[in-house]
């Protein structure tokens, strides 16, 4: 898992950065500790990258002065504890070289006159890449200086997750990308009530929904596929280390506030809360293992 920006067009004094370092960080844990469940897991760096593409042009010369962003690909961010972080990368840290190879020629013809994420994505799938086949050292560029670093990803289940800038109540998945809306960060204001709702896009991932609702549209029956998401996200959180109870909360405000989460095809977030409350209600042993079946792993 490598966070993507929050827009490709931030200004360099980013008061989304943390924002977005606070979803990676907890999409990194949830994405490790659900590893067991996925049928194949990737290695997760935990960095969150831009490169000078990901700007206007009129905004480069400034972006690249104010932030010494050069040709490679800037570190936004770390997420703590994470497989960059172990390895010594810092916030500011410019990638400019991985096995020694030279990035800053990387994907030059995805930068265009207009922002765009596609150089950093590219760089992102390239490091997935690498990191599978073992760790791999990556050239840094620090105050002028040159360092090299080994990184060694951590197992997890493939996840990518963003930052959408909105004021509405969601959090979406796309099979690839899980998109967190900055209303739902600020309702939930808990990391643990968020790790819920990122655990429960994680699980449509896991349980093949999103691929089931685009192959047969009409014929699913989203209501099911909503409770069993919640069934596996409160398992995903507790493999995680997050607190599964936290779920109750935020499901009761998002009843108090009267927000329609997700869509008229979801169930009534009372019928939710009910369900949950029924899971969370047994010994506490079983919630390790809610969705066993479901996804067939870890039995």
């Amino acid at each position: 898992m490598i966070a993507m920006p929050a827009s490709a067009g931030a200004s360099p004094v980013d008061d989304d950065l943390a924002l977005e370092t606070r979803i990676a960080t907890i999409g990194y844990r949830l994405a490790r500790g659900a590893q067991a469940r996925c049928a194949v897991p990737e290695k997760m760096s935990g960095l969150i990258l831009h490169d000078i593409g990901g700007y206007a042009q009129s905004d480069r010369a400034a972006i690249a002065k104010s932030l010494g962003l050069g040709d490679g690909f800037g570190v936004r961010a770390v997420v703590a504890n994470g497989a960059a972080a172990r390895a010594g990368v810092r916030a500011g840290d410019e990638i400019v070289a991985i096995d020694g190879g030279d990035l800053t020629g990387f994907a030059r013809d995805a930068i265009g006159a207009a922002a765009s994420f596609d150089r950093t994505e590219r760089m992102v799938d390239y490091l997935a890449g690498a990191l599978a086949r073992g760790p791999v050292t990556i050239g840094i560029r620090r105050d002028g200086q040159a360092l090299s670093l080994t990184l060694a990803g951590d197992a997890g289940c493939a996840a990518r997750f963003a930052v959408a800038i909105e004021d509405g109540v969601n959090a979406r998945a796309d099979g690839r990308y899980i998109a967190v809306t900055s209303g739902l960060a600020r309702l939930a204001s808990r990391d643990d009530a968020l790790a819920f709702a990122m655990a429960h896009e994680m699980a449509h991932i896991l349980l093949g929904h999103v691929a089931a609702r685009r192959a047969a549209r009409d014929r699913v029956d989203v209501r099911a596929q909503e409770l069993a998401a919640d069934r596996l996200a409160v398992a995903i959180m507790a493999d995680a280390g997050f607190a599964p109870a936290a779920a109750i909360p935020l499901l009761e405000a998002v009843s108090r506030g009267r927000i329609d989460w997700l869509d008229r095809d979801h169930p009534a977030t009372a019928v939710r809360i009910a369900a949950l409350r029924a899971v969370l209600a047994g010994d506490g042993s079983g919630v390790q293992h809610i969705g066993d079946d479901e996804t067939g792993r870890r039995q």
